[in-house]
């Protein structure tokens, strides 16, 4: 998704009305853009923003990693 002016705008809101760092606020406003239901990332800071920012609010949790069984007997 390019960065048009509307998101600028809505990144801009993000870091005067809820306190986002301006760094994450435009990954913040892209996803709200986007209409995405869940932002992952290991910014604990912007993690703790879950549930507080958008209408429907925007999950923001870490992503889910999920580690392959490697089965070494063959």
């Amino acid at each position: 998704m390019m960065l048009t002016r509307r998101i600028a705008e809505a990144a801009r809101d993000l870091v005067w009305d809820h306190g986002v760092h301006p760094k994450d606020s435009v990954h913040v406003a892209s996803a709200l853009a986007a209409k995405v239901s869940v932002l992952n990332t290991f910014d604990n800071p912007l993690i703790g923003r879950s549930g507080s920012i958008g209408n429907p609010p925007l999950i923001i949790e870490e992503p889910a990693i999920e580690e392959p069984e490697l089965n070494f007997e063959k």
